[in-house]
């Protein structure tokens, strides 16, 4: 089953621990926000994350000072 994730960009403090613990899943954005960029997500949170990544996922929703990403069993939009 498929994991997806997004980032709540108005919550972001831009303090860059997604980035460090998954580079392959977040980067920030020109804002200087914390988006998803897996396969071109794009923040949309409709790319299902590989299996392979998914404790990298989990440690950086851990590491999140703003506890602004959110993970579901289904795509966002």
């Amino acid at each position: 089953m498929g994991k997806y994730v997004v980032v709540k960009k108005e919550d972001c403090t831009s303090c860059g621990s997604c980035i460090s613990v998954a580079p392959d899943i977040f980067d920030l954005d020109y804002d200087m926000l914390a988006e998803v960029i897996y396969e071109g997500d794009s923040n949309r949170g409709i790319t299902s994350i590989a299996d392979d990544l998914i404790d990298e996922l989990e440690e950086a929703m851990d590491s999140c000072p703003s506890e602004c990403i959110f993970l579901a069993a289904v795509p966002f939009a």
